[in-house]
């Protein structure tokens, strides 16, 4: 656990040997640059902020992921939070889905309590 500064001429190959180390170590590890300052921090192991979800995806290779039948049911659905959901998904200004989003695992549940996917499909959707 760190938090490094690194300045001066050799302050990339500095950082970068820390941030290595702590990887090859199994620790998290980030890094900022930050030019105005002429600094870069290095944080390391319990200070590094947690990792960023990595299973983003398109709306479009979202619904991909359901079947036509599902589809069909979900868009047919007279239920208010998959309405708002749709609404929501429909408006988005960035065409992404955060599978790790608990307001997406929120509405999977809801579908699957609605009987319009199953638990299965639910859990092969979000996969």
């Amino acid at each position: 656990m760190a938090k490094l500064v690194f300045s001066g001429p050799t302050r990339e190959a500095d950082a970068e040997s820390a941030r290595a180390a702590a990887v090859l170590s199994g620790d998290p590890a980030h890094v900022h640059v930050i030019p105005a300052e002429q600094i870069i921090r290095v944080y390391t192991g319990a200070d590094a902020p947690p990792a960023v979800s990595q299973r983003i995806i398109t709306t479009e290779a979202f619904r991909d992921r359901f079947t036509t039948a599902e589809l069909l049911a979900v868009v047919s659905s007279s239920d208010a939070q998959i309405k708002y959901a749709l609404l929501k998904l429909s408006t988005k200004e960035q065409p992404i889905i955060d599978l790790d989003n608990p307001e997406v695992a929120t509405i999977m549940a809801r579908l699957v309590t609605l009987g319009l996917i199953t638990s299965a499909r639910s859990t092969a959707i979000l996969a």
